[in-house]
């Protein structure tokens, strides 16, 4: 009789443990799938993708690969290069919470200058809150695939048609662009659109 009743309680307390573990997988695996359903740019402060740029100054006009790198309240981070047969890196435009960066590595050129050295940004003044939202879509609540930003230079308006490919999540990436100022001439901000331009 004992030996019935010790079989039972041991049958009734493996039957618990294995309703216990499925409970928990089950929980475990809303979890999983409840993290994966949402979007990137809700699940942390990091955002990447790749696209195409063309801009436009001065009557010129020139379209290039662009590589976009965000990290929330710190940097946003453009790279432009050109693929024919092999991929070249034109430049960086990077902008941070004190100051704008545009470098063109083909003729090693950058300008970099606090935002109170730029005369507006797309009607209004130019700061890295602004140009963040942008990039992030935070009025419309999401990444945007297209972006258009206009930019007076010199009395001349540069413009740049961003088109986006899907956004993703890539962390291994400095956040500030790394270059030697001494082997780079100080330009102007016209001067260096210029040239990128002209290519």
């Amino acid at each position: 009789m004992r030996s019935r009743i010790l079989y039972i309680l041991i049958i009734i307390a493996v039957l618990s443990s294995c309703r216990s573990q499925k409970s928990v997988v089950a929980t475990t695996q809303d979890k999983a799938v409840k993290t994966e359903v949402l979007p990137v740019w809700q699940t942390g402060d990091i955002a990447t993708t790749t696209g195409r740029v063309t801009m436009t100054y001065n009557g010129r006009r020139a379209t290039l690969d662009a590589h976009v790198r965000l990290k929330r309240d710190d940097v946003v981070q453009v790279q432009f290069s050109y693929s024919f047969i092999i991929t070249i890196q034109v430049g960086t435009m990077e902008l941070t919470k004190d100051e704008f960066m545009f470098l063109n590595r083909i003729h090693k050129q950058y300008t970099r200058a606090p935002y109170a050295e730029a005369d507006g940004f797309l009607n209004r003044d130019i700061n890295f809150e602004n140009v963040q939202s942008m990039f992030w879509g935070d009025g419309e609540g999401q990444k945007p695939s297209q972006l258009q930003l206009a930019l007076p230079v010199s009395g001349k308006l540069l413009k740049a048609n961003f088109v986006f490919d899907e956004w993703g999540k890539d962390d291994s990436w400095q956040t500030r662009t790394p270059f030697n100022e001494q082997r780079f001439d100080k330009v102007s901000l016209e001067q260096l659109i210029q040239t990128i331009i002209n290519m």
